[in-house]
């Protein structure tokens, strides 16, 4: 029992190699090939990221803002909704606006 452990030799020449081949950049696809599967994903109702407007959330914490309203709607609705809004200076004040509107309604 008084044998001297044997050390053992770690090599990371393999899982460097390996790692480069993991992060080099993929090869492009074709434009046809990629128009061919924006079109078929959007037959299929899929929308992408940049197809609404983007509100970096930064933005909304500085205001100081404490309360969130939440509702579910189509996303028809929705993109109406931020299109409308992105005229006002804020979300909020679009809501003020509409509810406004509707009180004054009969």
């Amino acid at each position: 029992m008084d044998e001297p452990r044997k050390g053992h030799r770690i090599s990371l020449d393999e899982l460097a190699t390996e790692a480069v081949a993991l992060t080099s950049k993929p090869k492009s696809v074709p434009a046809p090939t990629m128009a061919a599967a924006v079109a078929d994903a959007r037959a299929a109702g899929f929308t992408g990221r940049a197809d609404g407007v983007k509100i970096d959330g930064r933005t909304l914490r500085r205001t100081g803002r404490t309360a969130q309203i939440n509702f579910r709607v189509t996303p028809e609705t929705r993109d109406a909704i931020v299109k409308a809004a992105s005229s006002f200076p804020s979300t909020e004040d679009f809501f003020k606006y509409v509810l406004e509107n509707l009180v004054k309604q009969p």
